[in-house]
């Protein structure tokens, strides 16, 4: 599933990646690869938009999304803003795509945890077990968003040879 695509219509590549190697890489890498893996999404997104008239998806930047990410959740606030965007431009996506979009309270809690339950990393025992436990909310919402933008990348135009829960055929 390493493959771009070109969706029909829009005339933008993306490519559809298995949630599970996300998730996977996420982990090995100790969420490096997820940063790199945010500003792609986030920049397929907003050229998918770009090229069907969607202002709100390509007035976005992807590159501030990375920033508030990383160097924002310094602060938390813009990390915060930037993950509930982000959910937002996957419905925006999904309504485009599929014609409704899927719900956003799971991801939206999903990644607020994420960002909030290290901030309890200064409590005594259960400080490195709220860490753990948000970068698995993280690793984990990343992952369902992966799955959701791939389900719009199918729906959007034919992607041939493809199976999402299995390996290419």
């Amino acid at each position: 599933m390493s493959t771009e695509i070109k969706v029909p219509g829009a005339g933008v590549e993306v490519k559809p990646r298995r949630p599970s190697t996300v998730a996977v890489l996420s982990i090995i890498t100790l969420g490096v690869y997820s940063i790199f893996w945010y500003y792609k999404v986030n920049r397929e997104m907003r050229d998918f938009g770009s090229s069907l008239g969607d202002n709100e998806l390509a007035e976005s930047k992807p590159w501030r999304s990375v920033i508030a990410l990383t160097v924002g959740a310094i602060v938390v606030i813009p990390e915060l803003v930037s993950v509930v965007r982000a959910v937002r431009r996957v419905q925006a996506v999904e309504r485009i795509a599929i014609g409704a979009a899927g719900p956003g309270f799971g991801l939206t809690v999903g990644l607020v945890a994420a960002v909030v339950l290290p901030l309890g990393g200064s409590v005594h025992r259960i400080g490195a077990l709220l860490a753990v436990a948000g970068f698995v909310a993280f690793v984990a919402s990343i992952s369902l968003i992966q799955a959701r933008l791939n389900a719009a990348w199918q729906v959007s135009g034919p992607i041939t040879g493809l199976v999402y829960r299995g390996a290419k055929r």
